[in-house]
């Protein structure tokens, strides 16, 4: 994760849902992200957020 740029949230989206088996499985093939029920929505939030502390914690300069 930390590679994607900070300011494309979907991208980190689609990535957090692509480590959870959550993304199409071809171009013709409903997602299963859209058949995701409501309540497994906040922990892929989770997720994304916690992968986003730790790349902006990465980003950061390193103290000697």
């Amino acid at each position: 994760m930390s590679r994607l740029r900070p300011d494309d949230p979907m991208e980190r989206l689609a990535v957090a849902l692509a480590f959870r088996g959550l993304s199409p499985s071809s171009d013709r093939a409903p997602s299963r992200i859209a058949a995701m029920a409501v309540d497994e929505v906040p922990w892929v939030l989770e997720d994304l957020r916690l992968d986003a502390s730790v790349t902006e914690m990465d980003r950061l300069p390193r103290r000697r």
